[in-house]
């Protein structure tokens, strides 16, 4: 994996985070924000590709 740094408003990361310790409380997967970042690229990728 590559790591790369970008901006988001603090509003959005807080709940990214919130999202995050939710699932990592419940056992669940896409227990960082990393893993819900990773998803949401996947998914835009996948949706661009099909166009």
């Amino acid at each position: 994996m590559r790591k790369i740094s970008f901006e988001i408003d603090e509003i959005q990361y807080e709940e990214l985070e919130d999202i995050a310790i939710k699932n990592k409380r419940a056992k669940l997967p896409l227990k960082t924000i990393s893993d819900l970042l990773r998803l949401a690229v996947n998914a835009f990728l996948i949706k661009h590709n099909k166009t």
